[in-house]
């Protein structure tokens, strides 16, 4: 009798936060920090949250949504947003 062949395992991929810290949050906008922080001066992309008064944090639904909205400018993304 020959030995079954071990069932495939499907690649389980963690689950990916909800919240994204600065680094992250560039990571998934394709920005280096620095321009990110650039942009987030400017207004340009989606304000943080903070929980607790602690450090900030984007929501990863928000900007997942701002980026397939075409990035809008803020006046525009305030009133979606609402």
């Amino acid at each position: 009798m020959k030995n079954a062949a071990p069932a495939a395992t499907a690649d389980v991929q963690p689950p990916q936060p909800l919240l994204l810290r600065a680094a992250e949050a560039a990571a998934l906008l394709g920005l280096k920090k620095t321009s990110f922080y650039g942009k987030l001066s400017q207004g340009v992309i989606p304000a943080p949250i903070r929980i607790g008064g602690g450090d900030p944090r984007w929501r990863r639904a928000e900007l997942e949504q701002w980026v397939a909205d075409g990035c809008p400018r803020p006046d525009c993304w305030e009133r979606n947003a609402e």
